[in-house]
Order: structure tokens, then C-alpha cells, then sequence
């Protein structure tokens, strides 16, 4: 219930940072909305692998091959954040290669999870 809440309020949070920095164009918040959708994702089918240790291993080294539920919501949540940083510190013209960079390997990943039978475990 507690990661629910953590979602919800991550959801909220975004537009309403997004909006707070006004430089930015609607690629940059479109291709950040994206990234997030992607992130959560991730996330989900993570928490997949961290509920069935026997059956999935996971290829992140921070993570660790059978990371708690725990680790993975914490990794998970600061990575909104922090991603969300980096894009608005990123010079106008770099941000773009990074947006579409994390898109694309989160992407990868979520892919992956997909299939080989992982399923969203929030």
C-alpha cells in the first residue's frame, strides 16, 4: 500500500515540477513524461523479479541479483528525481540525447522483463 502511495504521489509530482521549470518545450516535458511512464514500468516488473528470487535474477549491479522489495522501491523512487535533475541541468540542446537515451535503454530493459513472462507486482 505504502508503494502505491509513493506511485500516486510521483505521478502528481511530476507535472507540477515540469511546469515549474518554464524554459522548458513541450519535447522536453513529453519526452520526460515519457521517460517516467517507462521508469514505472521498470519498476513494476522489477518488484516482479524481487518477489521470485528462484525463478529471476536481476542484471542491474546496484541492485543486485535478488534485491529486496525495499531496494527496488528506493531505487526506483530516486530515480525520478534524479533523472529529472539531470535533464533540467543539461544544457537545452544536450537534453534531447539524454531523454532519448534513458528512454531507449529503460526501454531495452522493459522489454526484456515483458518477455520472459515478468508481469507488473506493485
Amino acid at each position: 500500500m505504502i508503494l502505491i502511495k509513493w506511485i500516486l504521489i510521483l505521478i502528481l509530482f511530476f507535472p507540477i515540477s515540469a511546469s515549474a521549470f518554464a524554459p522548458w518545450s513541450r519535447q522536453d516535458i513529453a519526452l520526460e513524461s515519457t521517460y517516467v511512464a517507462i521508469h514505472i514500468l521498470d519498476w513494476g516488473t522489477t518488484l516482479d523479479i524481487a518477489d521470485n528470487p528462484s525463478k529471476y535474477y536481476e542484471y542491474n549491479p546496484i541492485l543486485g541479483r535478488h534485491p529486496s522489495r525495499e531496494k527496488v522501491n528506493l531505487f526506483f523512487a530516486a530515480g525520478i528525481p534524479l533523472h529529472l535533475g539531470i535533464t533540467y541541468a543539461l544544457p537545452k540542446r544536450w537534453r534531447p540525447y539524454w531523454q532519448y537515451f534513458s528512454i531507449g535503454m529503460n526501454g531495452i530493459c522493459v522489454i526484456n522483463n515483458f518477455s520472459i513472462g515478468l508481469k507488473l507486482s506493485f
